[in-house]
């Protein structure tokens, strides 16, 4: 979907059941970043209403850490989908 679809969507839905305000003004999240130093090191990143403590890979820059980790995350994310769509699949057939 467009942005111009999403936006014509939300505001059609918003007239359908009349709404006072279509469109709500969200405030974007806020991410902070430090790192924290101990026997070892993290990285503490808190938005405005979550936080994540990331232990950092020795002899990488926390920068370079963060984006392997990132990729690992985003594997392990793409092998759960891959693993979900195999369970519906499965329901699927033993519903038969």
């Amino acid at each position: 979907m467009t942005p111009l679809q999403a936006l014509k969507h939300h505001v059609s839905g918003a007239i359908a059941r009349c709404e006072k305000d279509a469109i709500v003004e969200k405030r974007a999240n806020t991410i902070k970043a430090r790192l924290v130093i101990g026997s070892r090191a993290y990285a503490l990143i808190t938005g405005d209403i979550w936080e994540m403590n990331v232990l950092l890979s020795p002899g990488q820059s926390a920068s370079k850490s963060l984006i392997s980790t990132a990729a690992e995350y985003r594997a392990k994310a793409e092998k759960l989908i891959r693993d979900a769509d195999r369970l519906i699949e499965a329901s699927e057939l033993l519903k038969r």
